[in-house]
């Protein structure tokens, strides 16, 4: 683990012609979905940036630099109402990116609570950089004050290595002031920060792993709460090519009230982040090479009970039927990485 001193706060003055109100740029960082690219997207003046990770070194060989992590001190919660993170992959000082699309996480961990959570999700581009930047007030409570920081992009080429040298990533946190706090929640409850989950396993008693299960403590009531789900599926060559390219839907199941989920990308070859090499235009389960992938949020507040919830998510294909491997091979499985969080906002 690696610790940053004190965090360098840099304040953006702009000219008259890029000054926008925060809750303008807010809102139009909200409206640059799906691709959440930075073309165009500059803080205004009273704009408070954060750097939280300074052209780090995402490489495989020598040393295992795939995973990175620092501790920093964020602002309290009175700086801002609104936040957006800003990311920046690029190819190392050799300019030569990884060849392949790489899974990529960033992790915060609340030193006080030892909870954590997934701030980022995404995929990097096949040798070529990407920058996006994305909303993440409802994140708010949890970004303040003493927290680790851990990136993650799970490359396995570095310096000298025939398919590219790795990545650089350097991320800032934008704390917008505005008097609009509504997307801010009062608590986020970690379900599942990032779970890998095999598809189509089957144990020696010939039972399908397709489904996590968990449960929550939840106290109070007149509150509202979101789900917060991101899925991605990676390999390729199995049963109906999954989990990378088949369509799964994702059955988020409440204490017995159920919500359905379905997060296939088929817009990939619309991705601003083009031209790519390799097969970037094809759909996707979750995801898209070189793009973030914010997953869903989704009202349960009518699903929730004082004291222990019970939390089922299934997998299944699009069809509804159990998705069963008959295709295992050498390379591993099909998998998913799941991330479940909760945001809760007090309705007083």
């Amino acid at each position: 683990m690696r610790f940053l001193l004190p965090f360098l706060v840099l304040f953006f003055f702009s000219n008259a012609h890029s000054q926008i109100n925060n809750e303008s740029l807010i809102n139009r960082i909200n409206d640059n979905g799906p691709w959440y690219y930075c073309d165009k997207i500059q803080p205004s003046s009273d704009t408070t940036i954060i750097q939280i990770l300074d052209n780090v070194d995402h490489s495989f060989g020598d040393r295992d630099n795939r995973s990175f992590s620092q501790v920093i001190d964020l602002p309290d919660d009175q700086i801002a109402n609104n936040i957006a993170l800003k990311l920046n992959l690029e190819c190392p000082a050799s300019d030569l990116c990884d060849h392949w699309d790489r899974l990529a996480s960033i992790m915060i961990r609340d030193l006080d609570t030892n909870e954590s959570f997934e701030l980022a999700r995404y995929i990097t581009p096949y040798r070529r950089g990407m920058c996006t930047i994305t909303d993440v007030t409802p994140l708010a409570s949890i970004l303040q004050g003493n927290i680790e920081i851990t990136s993650f992009i799970d490359t396995y080429v570095g310096p000298g290595h025939e398919s590219g040298d790795g990545w650089n990533l350097s991320a800032e946190l934008w704390y917008l002031p505005s008097e609009n706090p509504d997307l801010e929640s009062n608590k986020v409850i970690s379900i599942y920060p990032r779970e890998e989950i095999n598809l189509g396993v089957l144990s020696p008693e010939e039972i399908v792993s397709n489904e996590l299960n968990s449960e929550f403590f939840f106290e109070g009531n007149n509150q509202r709460v979101m789900a917060h789900l991101t899925a991605t599926g990676h390999g390729f060559g199995f049963t109906n090519n999954c989990a990378e390219f088949c369509e799964l839907t994702h059955i988020l199941d409440i204490n017995g009230m159920t919500y359905e989920i379905n997060q296939w990308r088929k817009d990939c070859d619309a991705n601003p982040v083009s031209p790519q090499r390799g097969t970037w235009k094809y759909a996707r389960n979750g995801w898209c090479p070189g793009a973030i992938s914010t997953g869903d949020i989704i009202d349960i507040s009518d699903a929730i009970v004082e004291g222990i919830n019970n939390v089922t998510i299934r997998i299944r294909l699009a069809s509804g039927e159990e998705y069963i491997n008959q295709e295992p091979t050498s390379g591993g499985w099909p998998n998913e990485h799941i991330s479940l969080k909760l945001y809760v906002y007090s309705d007083s």
